[in-house]
């Protein structure tokens, strides 16, 4: 009869959440926005992203994706944090500023060791911190978790 799911009667919210998520589509309705100045690992993370079904809008420096996030608010943001023109630093910090964006769950993706300074202007900033060169499993793990814990919140 077509039907690929089922629920009884009073419906658990956790196992509504789980229905849908499976249902609508595998990514989220909003793209996925991916900021860094490395073409070659931009593309990376894109494709990696779109083979499994994310919306994803990619931005070159900070500057850049303040405009795709005003464009097209993201589900999620990964971050590179040593770009040109404007940092992630600054990113963050400028998109923190406005109110419409400061719930947008960010990931910062790096090569390189943050100082104490950068973590602690990052604690409670960002949901992760990553060196670049992790695996697919792990990027894609780290993505769904962060969409569906921001979604859970919205929701709950």
């Amino acid at each position: 009869m077509g039907v690929t799911e089922y629920l009884t009667k009073p419906a658990d919210k956790q196992q509504l959440l789980t229905v849908l998520r499976r249902s609508v589509r595998e990514g989220p309705a909003a793209p996925i926005l991916v900021v860094d100045d490395d073409q070659d690992q931009r593309e990376l993370l894109r494709r990696t992203l779109e083979n499994e079904g994310w919306d994803v809008v990619a931005a070159h420096n900070g500057h850049s994706a303040i405009e795709a996030v005003r464009a097209r608010r993201p589900a999620c943001i990964i971050l590179d944090i040593l770009m040109p023109e404007m940092d992630g630093l600054e990113f963050i910090s400028e998109l923190r500023a406005q109110p419409a964006f400061r719930e947008i769950p960010v990931a910062v993706l790096t090569s390189h060791d943050l100082s104490e300074e950068d973590h602690r202007r990052l604690n409670g900033e960002v949901q992760k911190i990553l060196q670049k060169g992790i695996s697919r499993k792990e990027l894609l793990e780290m993505v769904r978790e962060i969409v569906t814990h921001s979604a859970d919140e919205k929701t709950g």
